[in-house]
């Protein structure tokens, strides 16, 4: 859950006009514990058999991999809603399995395609529904103090994409919230 909300929080931090490598240095020192704790858990496992005078370049490639797919994935957000930030992200197989299959010429098994056809037909879904609209509305009926009378207005909009239309009314008024 944590990881699909990160576009929407990227998206609030923007509107409060903070930059992308602010957010980079955020995410990367709220990652750091994480990954310290990992190599203190493996530390002691059976170690690849790697030459040492490549440790530097894994190291050094690892590193700059993270902090250029973090940053080109904050730079996008700024372009892209959060729902189609989901969709590419959900396209990365599809990309690998293309790729392994031009470069390696490895053909996709029977369950990496079963797996590709839930992931399009999620995605399928999500446009079908309409999930991915740019704006969303909640709606709050609310009683006035005075018998009668309707009106309706926008409040101010929780964030960007996510706005609130309220309605009062007097408290004799009958509505019809099916029609």
């Amino acid at each position: 859950i944590l990881f699909s909300i990160k576009s929407i929080l990227v998206k609030e931090a923007y509107d409060l006009k903070i930059q992308a490598s602010e957010l980079l240095f955020l995410r990367m020192l709220y990652a750091a514990p994480f990954y310290l704790a990992a190599l203190l858990i493996r530390r002691n496992r059976k170690k690849p058999s790697l030459a040492k005078r490549y440790w530097l370049g894994v190291i050094f490639f690892g590193i700059l991999g993270y902090y250029l797919a973090s940053l080109f994935d904050l730079w996008g957000l700024e372009y892209i809603s959060a729902g189609l930030e989901r969709i590419i992200l959900f396209s990365y197989p599809t990309i690998v399995l293309c790729l392994s299959f031009l470069i390696y010429r490895k053909r996709p098994s029977r369950r990496e395609v079963t797996a590709l056809f839930i992931v399009y037909l999620g995605i399928g879904i999500m446009f079908f529904h309409g999930i991915l609209y740019e704006d969303n509305i909640f709606v709050s009926i609310t009683k006035r103090d005075d018998p009668f009378g309707i009106t309706g207005f926008f409040k101010e909009d929780l964030s960007s994409g996510l706005r609130v239309f309220e309605v009062q009314m007097g408290y004799m008024e009958v509505v019809d919230v099916e029609e």
